[in-house]
């Protein structure tokens, strides 16, 4: 058998086979265009669906993120602080938007408005009672039984003991008040309280505004909780239509299937133990390696690195010697 064969080619066709090649080559051709054509529709399609179901995540999401919980929150805190000054303000005899001009009073010094009020006022009783003739009670406020309600009462009493000396402040605060309150009542005494007034006041509004406008809100507050009190009741007798034994029996089911597995994995705590403990040996262990590793090698990686950058240094300078001589024999030549 021959080793080698020689092939013939005649670059030379007939015209039928040329028009069938041409023919031949347009079909695929074709071919090729239409499966473009279909992978180019598909990936369309599929960039669209991808869209659309972007599209759709994100109204999901803005309905997942619906801000009616934080809202919700915010209007019962607006609420409960609207009908905690209109209690208040009924509670010592004044008007609501009295009350709230001496809470941005007291937020603005930092002391419990309840609190001081409430001790100025069984001082003031004290001193009515003294006056009346009981001589056991306390007369340190005996200048102010008349007949000012007790915010204006207490506003007078702080302009009083703030044009005393400091010393002497203390000394008539602390008649009325214990050491937690005396330091935050000095300070308010250290205010002016007219200047002070002015700038607590609502900007494009009125302290009475204020006042109308917490008693509004506090009627709606209450109007919320009947509305909510009668949700819980109604809320009983709903469930009480769905809630069987059938109810009771499947949830015993499944808090005893959950009872059981706890009981088991109980029963494997000692395995589990061991096997802990074991890890922590082997992890151990493996500290004590590293440590021994990194004393042992550590300075010779050290010396190690600082000889091959001594190295590198000194090839630097041979390359720079060699291109000096190199240079200098070019020119000896006349190159």
């Amino acid at each position: 058998m021959a080793d080698k064969y020689t092939i013939q080619v005649n670059p030379q066709v007939s015209a039928s086979d040329g028009q069938k090649m041409e023919n031949e080559l347009n079909k695929r051709f074709a071919n090729v265009a239409k499966k473009f054509g279909t992978h180019l529709k598909n990936s369309l399609t599929t960039s669209l669906k991808v869209g659309a179901g972007a599209g759709l995540a994100g109204i999901i999401g803005l309905v997942a993120t619906n801000p009616y919980e934080k809202v919700k929150e915010d209007l019962k805190n607006t609420f409960a602080i609207s009908d905690d000054l209109m209690t208040r303000a009924q509670q010592f005899g004044v008007s609501t938007s009295k009350m709230a001009q001496l809470v941005a009073i007291a937020h603005s010094v930092g002391f419990d408005v309840e609190l001081a009020l409430q001790n100025f006022a069984t001082k003031l009783q004290e001193a009515r009672d003294y006056k009346a003739g009981d001589q056991t009670k306390s007369r340190a406020l005996e200048n102010y039984v008349n007949t000012k309600d007790i915010i204006e009462n207490f506003y007078d009493f702080i302009k009083t003991v703030s044009k005393l000396p400091a010393q002497q402040r203390m000394a008539e605060v602390g008649k009325i008040y214990s050491d937690k309150m005396q330091n935050k009542i000095a300070e308010l005494a250290q205010q002016d309280i007219e200047l002070r007034k002015k700038q607590v006041k609502p900007r494009g509004g009125t302290q009475e505004q204020v006042g109308r406008s917490a008693e509004r809100l506090a009627i709606l507050e209450d109007k919320m909780a009947v509305l909510s009190a009668k949700r819980f009741q109604e809320s009983i007798i709903a469930k009480s239509r769905v809630i069987s034994k059938g109810t009771v029996n499947v949830d015993d089911a499944v808090e005893r299937a959950k009872l059981n597995r706890e009981v088991q994995n109980l029963s494997q705590f000692e395995i589990y133990a061991r096997q802990a403990a074991l890890t922590e040996e082997l992890l151990k262990s493996v500290d004590q390696i590293r440590g021994k590793f990194m004393d042992t090698f550590l300075p010779a990686l050290e010396k190690l690195v600082e000889y091959f950058g001594k190295l590198i240094d000194l090839t630097v300078l041979m390359i720079d010697w060699l291109k000096k001589i190199a240079n200098k024999t070019k020119n000896w030549f006349g190159g």
